[in-house]
C-alpha cells in the first residue's frame, strides 16, 4: 500500500536541497495530490487485487481522508485565518518561511 503513495513531502525538502525552482514544485506536488486524492484507492484496490491480497476499500478511503484530505482542508484553513487577521503579505514573508526551516532543520537533525 505504500508503495503505491509517493512521497510528496520530500519532494520539496529535496527541491530546496538542491536549489530547484520552488514554483515548479509546488505545481507538480499539488497535481500529484490531485491525482492522489481522486486515484490512489482504485488503483492500489487494483494492485492488491493481483497480488490477492484482501484490504477493504473502506480502509483505503480512510487513508486518502487521513493523510490527504484532512492535511487539505487543515493547511486551506490555516491559510484562510493567517491571511484574515495578518495579510497575504505575512503569510508568505514570516508564517511560511517559519515552518520551512522546521522541515529542513528536521532533516539536518536525523542525519539526513
Amino acid at each position: 500500500m505504500l508503495g503505491a503513495a509517493p512521497c510528496t513531502a520530500m519532494v520539496f525538502v529535496w527541491s530546496y536541497l538542491t536549489n530547484g525552482d520552488a514554483l515548479y514544485t509546488l505545481v507538480q506536488v499539488a497535481i500529484n495530490d490531485l491525482v492522489i486524492l481522486f486515484a490512489f484507492a482504485p488503483i492500489v484496490s487494483f494492485l492488491l487485487k493481483v497480488g490477492n491480497i484482501i484490504l477493504p476499500f473502506k480502509t483505503l478511503m480512510f487513508s486518502v481522508i487521513i493523510f490527504v484530505f484532512v492535511p487539505l482542508i487543515a493547511a486551506i484553513i490555516t491559510r484562510n485565518y493567517v491571511i484574515k487577521n495578518n495579510g497575504e503579505d505575512y503569510l508568505e514573508s514570516r508564517f511560511i518561511l517559519r515552518f520551512s526551516t522546521i522541515s529542513i532543520n528536521g532533516i539536518n537533525n536525523n542525519g539526513g
